[in-house]
């Protein structure tokens, strides 16, 4: 599912793979477009609303493609738990605010 506020901020987001299996064989690839150059905060929570990492914190990124790497590790660098987690992304720019949820799943091989 995915929720946004202010669509024309944030073009597209898509975090793959999905579901993210968290083997040690890579990092979840979160790909954002933006209509124009911004502060991004990035953050993971987990199904109960609690955060689990603060991937970006007003950070500056030009407009057009971007990308953000995620290893599945929580803010102690613990792996997370398989599970739902929401990607919280918050846009500032000169145009506005805009944010962004969308649900990812953690799972484990077997």
């Amino acid at each position: 599912k995915e929720t946004i506020s202010k669509p024309s901020e944030i073009i597209v987001i898509d975090p793959t793979p999905q579901p993210f299996i968290l083997d040690g064989s890579g990092n979840l690839k979160i790909n954002f477009s933006l209509t124009y150059g911004a502060n991004v905060t990035l953050r993971i929570y987990d199904i109960r609303g609690r955060l689990c990492v603060s991937l970006k914190d007003e950070e500056y990124f030009s407009s057009g493609v971007n990308n953000i790497d995620w290893d599945g590790k929580d803010e102690n660098g613990r792996k997370v738990k398989m599970g739902i987690y929401i990607l919280y992304m918050e846009v500032k720019s000169d145009q506005g605010i805009s944010s962004l949820k969308k649900t990812i799943v953690v799972g484990k091989r077997k």
